[in-house]
C-alpha cells in the first residue's frame, strides 16, 4: 500500500468514526475521483449532453458520504474484503450511483434523439408489457438489466447475427459509431443494422406502433 492510499484509508477510518473534519477532507479528496469516473462511465452516455448530470451525480455521492451509515457500512465491506482498498470501495459506490441516477432519470434520454426511433428505454419497456413474455413463459424482469437480457434472449433465434451483435452493442449503451467501431464497417451500415433489429424484435414481439 503507499503512503496516499494508507492516507486515505486513515481518513476514512476516522470520518467512519464521526470525525467531521477527515470526512470534509475526504469528499475534498474523492472530488476530482467522482468527476473523471461519472464521467466516463458507460451509462452515462445517454446523458453526455449535459455536464450537469455528471454534477448531480456528483453531489448525491457527497450527499451519501456524509451519512456515517455509509462510511460504517465501508469498514464491513472491508472486514470481508481484507486485500481491498478504500478506493476499490469508493469506485463500486461511485459506478452503482451513476447507474441509479441513469436508470432514475433517462427515460428517452437526449443522447436517443439522434438514433432514429425508440429509446432503450422505451424499447426494453414495451419488450417487458408485451404479451409474447407470457407466451414464451418468460417471468416478467424486474429491472432493466433483467429485461434486456431476455431481450437478447428473444432475440437470438429471431434476428441474423449482424443485426443481433449491433443491437447487443446498442443496449449496452453503445453509439452508431462505437458499433461501427466494433464491427468494423461504416457509421451508416452499423445505423442501418441497428434500426433493422429494433423494427424486426418490435414487430415480434408485437409493439402496438413503430417509430422507425
Amino acid at each position: 500500500m503507499t503512503a496516499e492510499e494508507s492516507d486515505i484509508e486513515g481518513l476514512a477510518r476516522a470520518a467512519a468514526g464521526g470525525d467531521g473534519a477527515a470526512r470534509q477532507r475526504l469528499v475534498e479528496h474523492l472530488w476530482p475521483f467522482w468527476l473523471n469516473r461519472v464521467r466516463t462511465r458507460k451509462g452515462m452516455r445517454l446523458l453526455s449532453q449535459s455536464e450537469d448530470h455528471v454534477h448531480n451525480v456528483v453531489v448525491r455521492l457527497v450527499q451519501k458520504l456524509l451519512t456515517p451509515a455509509t462510511l460504517k457500512s465501508y469498514i464491513e465491506w472491508r472486514r470481508d474484503a481484507p486485500q481491498a482498498s478504500f478506493m476499490q470501495w469508493a469506485s463500486q459506490v461511485t459506478d452503482n450511483e451513476a447507474l441509479d441516477y441513469v436508470r432514475s432519470v433517462a427515460g428517452r434520454a437526449p443522447a436517443d434523439a439522434t438514433e432514429e426511433g425508440p429509446s432503450r428505454k422505451l424499447l426494453l419497456n414495451e419488450f417487458a408489457t408485451s404479451p409474447i413474455l407470457e407466451e414464451l413463459g418468460m417471468r416478467p424482469p424486474n429491472t432493466d438489466l433483467q429485461t434486456a437480457q431476455q431481450l437478447l434472449q428473444f432475440a437470438r433465434s429471431r434476428l441474423p447475427d449482424d443485426q443481433l451483435r449491433a443491437v447487443t452493442l446498442w443496449l449496452q449503451g453503445d453509439t452508431d459509431a462505437e458499433i461501427a467501431l466494433a464491427l468494423s464497417i461504416q457509421d451508416r451500415a452499423a445505423r442501418g443494422l441497428r434500426r433493422a433489429a429494433i423494427a424486426r424484435l418490435r414487430r415480434e414481439f408485437g409493439a402496438e406502433s413503430d417509430q422507425e
